[in-house]
């Protein structure tokens, strides 16, 4: 691909291919420093959605650290149990210049609704050209806040109740991925159950999700560290008392109930 080619125009020039003609989209790659063989090449690409090829065609460090990024996230993604919801799209684009990294949206998977439910992405540089302090982070945002959402949480019956309680707070105890992937199956497992559970998304230190859990009022923590996955379990932690046991991760959860410390004292 072209050195000249700007990658902001041609970003743009995604975002608008499903409300303009072939010829249209076709100049505005033009435009962005593409010739008429790349931009009919990198349109057969896109719809493909081969990353390798994506690579391969760029031919720069930075899309290849962009793929390399965006295959992490997928690795993030299938830790968390929800790979198979998610569907890489190399035709996706949204329209503000300030994204850095991986963009999406959120479509309801029954079709229910038809609209985006909610997108967003990745922005590192945002806050420091407002004046700030660097501070890499993403956003979203709902599609239709006084429609979308809330018709599909009624379509689900999944719409809250004035007043929410958190049954269990889910804390990560270390940064290895097993550490992830177990943590995150236990607040799967648990909400499946039909809890009310939190856990941790940010990375933040043990103190600091404890005085979290304690700020929500969570009944209940679950600890997930390498020490209890070393034997094997899980700890469990009465946020009232302060009192705490492990238990075997083999009958944590149970496949029905509501657990607590005192079924395990």
């Amino acid at each position: 691909m072209s050195d000249a080619v700007d990658t902001r125009a041609a970003i743009r020039a995604v975002d608008k291919s499903e409300k303009v003609d072939d010829e249209e989209y076709y100049r505005l790659l033009g435009e962005a420093g593409l010739t008429e063989g790349e931009a009919r090449q990198f349109d057969a690409l896109l719809e493909r959605g081969d990353l390798g090829e994506l690579v391969e065609f760029a031919g720069t460090d930075r899309v290849e650290a962009a793929v390399t990024n965006l295959r992490e996230v997928l690795a993030a993604a299938e830790d968390f149990g929800v790979r198979e919801f998610c569907t890489v799209s190399l035709e996706t684009a949204r329209g503000l210049d300030y994204y850095t990294g991986v963009v999406f949206e959120c479509f309801d998977a029954k079709d229910r609704i038809s609209r985006s439910i909610f997108g967003g992405g990745r922005y590192d540089d945002l806050v420091e050209s407002f004046g700030g302090q660097p501070t890499p982070a993403v956003g979203v945002a709902p599609g239709v806040m006084n429609s979308t959402l809330p018709l599909l949480l009624e379509e689900a019956g999944a719409m809250p109740a004035e007043e929410l309680t958190t049954d269990y707070y889910v804390l990560r105890a270390g940064d290895a991925r097993e550490v992830r992937r177990v943590a995150a199956d236990v607040a799967r497992d648990l909400r499946e159950l039909g809890h009310v559970v939190e856990t941790d998304l940010t990375g933040r230190g043990f103190g600091s999700q404890l005085s979290y859990a304690d700020g929500i009022n969570a009944e209940t923590v679950v600890i997930v560290g390498e020490q209890d996955l070393a034997d094997d379990a899980v700890t469990v932690k009465d946020m009232a008392s302060g009192d705490q046991t492990q238990v075997p991760l083999a009958e944590f959860p149970p496949e029905s109930g509501r657990p607590t410390y005192e079924d395990y004292e």
